[in-house]
């Protein structure tokens, strides 16, 4: 089984760990049937800082990292990294931090890993709720899953990231699949953040972003953001991003290829009630229906000062 984690559903770690510039080196957990698994289990209100895992070896259920299972109630987590393999059999699996909930923040993280999970998985944190902040982090490796699959975040529902990157190339089997996240919902910021790595996957596929979406809400801002890397899906798949829904970006842009059949765009390939303000694409596009250099397709959408200029080839509504 390996190590117990610090802290479980009852009894959460609630103190303040301070690692001073140690690693932990071979971190080992084998609990097929448990969740909460990682270093920490549990957390609340928690401080942990200045600590890496190295060459760990996590295998589990549910909210299963390296570092982190479940971080709550203003957890902090600042200046933690950690390499490794992380597998989760089900859902919200993570490099560093498995949930993210309730306010709580990663600062100054990092992660060389390779993720394998189910849904919800990202290279750096898995499922980020509740307002809770992401900032100058970063990702390498590999992540790999079903659903909701990103290379910094899974799943991001309400918060802001801030000046991080991820460069791990992305495999998905499923939807909302992202280089950067995977999917994000509501009144989200995300700002001077990039991804290079490679992303495969089936429907709402992104270099940067999978799927995004705010609808009846106030919309989610992304701001000088890019991503550089091949995007590869079947529907809703962009350079940038794959399917937004009432949000708002500018200054941004992609310049990898774009591959996919229906509904691909160099930078978006579905976008409605989406503002775009001052970005560009210059990857070439390939697909079949509803292809384009800028946008796949696009409904009650403003468009201001943009441009595409990679090659475009499809067979029907091309342009």
């Amino acid at each position: 089984l390996g190590w117990k984690p610090i802290g479980n559903n009852s009894h959460s770690f609630t103190g303040a760990y301070n690692g001073q510039g140690h690693t932990i080196d071979g971190l080992y957990i084998n609990r097929p049937d448990e969740s909460g698994l990682g270093l920490f289990g549990y957390t609340e209100e928690a401080v942990i800082a200045n600590l890496g895992l190295i060459n760990a070896d996590i295998t589990g259920y549910a909210s299963t990292a390296i570092l982190a299972g479940r971080s709550l109630e203003g957890t902090v987590i600042t200046n933690c990294y950690a390499t490794g393999i992380v597998t989760g059999l089900y859902q919200v699996t993570a490099g560093l931090v498995g949930l993210l909930d309730q306010e709580s923040s990663v600062i100054d993280g990092y992660t060389d890993v390779v993720v394998n999970g189910w849904e919800m998985v990202g290279g750096l944190v898995a499922l980020s709720h509740s307002d809770c902040v992401i900032s100058n982090c970063n990702t390498t490796g590999s992540v790999n899953g079903h659903n909701t699959v990103g290379g910094l975040v899974g799943t991001m529902h309400s918060g802001t990231i801030i000046d991080s990157f991820s460069s791990a190339n992305i495999t998905a089997t499923g939807n909302s699949t992202g280089g950067f996240a995977g999917r994000i919902d509501q009144y989200c910021s995300v700002i001077n953040c990039y991804s290079t790595g490679n992303v495969s996957g089936t429907n709402s596929i992104g270099g940067f972003a999978g799927y995004l979406w705010a609808v009846g809400i106030e919309n989610s801002l992304f701001d000088k953001c890019y991503s550089t890397g091949l995007v590869i899906g079947e529907q809703y798949v962009g350079g940038f991003i794959g399917y937004s829904e009432s949000n708002t970006m500018s200054n941004c842009f992609s310049s990898g290829s774009v591959t996919g059949d229906q509904f691909v765009g160099g930078l978006i390939g579905y976008g409605n009630y989406t503002t775009i303000i001052n970005c560009h694409s210059k990857g070439n596009v390939e697909g079949n229906n509803y292809t384009g250099g800028f946008v796949g397709r696009q409904y009650y959408s403003h468009l201001n000062d943009s441009f595409s200029s990679g090659n475009v080839s499809g067979d029907q509504y091309v342009g």
